[in-house]
C-alpha cells in the first residue's frame, strides 16, 4: 500500500484546527507526508507542520480562551480592516523562529490572493511567516499584506483547497482536507465566537474611536461601529460562500485519492476557544 502523501489543507478559520487532528491520524496510521500545501488556516498548519513544531503549536491553540484571543487582537481604527495581525504572528514566532520556505525539509506551497491583479499567488520561497500572514488575511478582518507589487489577502477567496498546487512525487497519495463542506444536519456549536462579540468586549472601543478619530458623541459612534460590524459579518459570510463554491469546483476538477470533509456549519469561523473539540 502506498504510504507517501501529498497533503492539501483548506481554508476555514478555526475549523483549520481539524487539520492538526488529520495530520496526527495520518502519522498514526504510518503515512509519510512528503509535501504539503495550504490556504489560510491550512497555510498556517502546513507551515507549522513543516517546521516540526506542530505539537507545540497544538498546545498553544489548546490554551486559547476568549480572553487570550482578545489579547491577540491588535485592533485598528482603519475603516479597511479590524485587526492588524502582527500580535498573532509574533505569538507563533515564540514557538518557532521564522525561516525561509525553500529551506524546510519538505516542499511547502502556500496560497494567497492578489487583489490588485485579481490572481492567485502561490508562495514557495521567502519568509514563512510573511507567507502565512498573507494567506490568512480574511477580507475586512485582517490587514492585507504588501508583497512586491501585490496586495495579498486570504487565499481562500480564489483557491480554498489547492489540490493543484501541492508538489507531487511518483506514486504518492493525494489527500485533501476540506473544512468548508456543504452544511449538514450537524448542529452549530453552542457557544460560537463572532466578530461582533469580540469587538463588544474590547475595553472602551467606542471611546477610542471617539477620542482618536471621529470626535463625535458616543451614541453616534456606537451606531457607526455597529454598522461596520454588521458589514464585516456580511463580508465574512460572502467569503464563506466563495470558499465553499470554489472548493466544490476544485474537487470536481481534481479528484484526490482521499478527501476528508467537515461541514462549514459544524464550527464557526472564529471558534478558536473550541480547538479541543475541532481537533477531535
Amino acid at each position: 500500500m502506498k504510504k507517501n502523501v501529498a497533503l492539501v489543507l483548506a481554508s476555514g478559520g478555526a475549523r483549520g484546527m481539524a487539520h492538526i487532528g488529520a495530520i496526527e491520524e495520518l502519522e498514526r496510521r504510518g503515512y509519510k507526508i512528503t509535501s504539503i500545501a495550504g490556504t489560510s488556516a491550512g497555510a498556517l498548519v502546513a507551515g507549522l507542520y513543516a517546521t516540526g513544531k506542530l505539537k507545540e503549536a497544538k498546545d498553544w491553540f489548546l490554551s486559547l480562551d476568549k480572553q487570550k484571543i482578545l489579547s491577540l487582537g491588535d485592533f485598528s481604527l482603519s475603516t479597511s480592516y479590524v485587526v492588524k495581525g502582527d500580535k498573532i504572528i509574533a505569538s507563533f514566532k515564540e514557538i518557532v523562529n521564522d525561516c525561509r520556505i525553500e529551506d524546510l525539509p519538505i516542499p511547502v506551497s502556500l496560497v494567497a490572493s492578489d487583489v490588485i491583479h485579481n490572481q492567485e499567488v502561490v508562495i514557495e520561497s521567502g519568509s514563512l511567516f510573511e507567507a502565512v500572514r498573507a494567506s490568512v488575511s480574511i477580507p475586512m478582518f485582517f490587514r492585507p499584506v504588501k508583497r512586491d507589487n501585490m496586495l495579498l489577502i486570504d487565499g481562500g477567496v480564489l483557491n480554498a483547497l489547492p489540490l493543484n498546487r501541492v508538489r507531487r512525487t511518483e506514486d504518492d497519495l493525494l489527500v485533501g482536507m476540506n473544512i468548508s463542506a456543504p452544511d449538514s444536519i450537524v448542529p452549530e456549536a453552542k457557544h460560537p465566537i463572532k466578530v461582533p462579540e469580540l469587538l463588544n468586549k474590547v475595553p472602551a472601543f467606542s471611546k477610542l474611536l471617539e477620542h482618536f478619530e471621529f470626535g463625535q458623541k458616543e451614541e453616534n459612534i456606537a451606531d457607526e461601529v455597529a454598522d461596520s460590524i454588521n458589514y464585516i459579518s456580511l463580508v465574512s459570510r460572502m467569503t464563506d460562500m466563495m470558499i465553499q463554491h470554489n472548493t466544490v469546483m476544485m474537487t470536481q476538477l481534481i479528484h484526490p485519492d482521499i478527501l476528508a470533509e467537515m461541514p462549514m456549519n459544524q464550527f464557526p469561523t472564529f471558534a478558536f476557544d473550541q480547538t479541543d473539540e475541532i481537533i477531535e
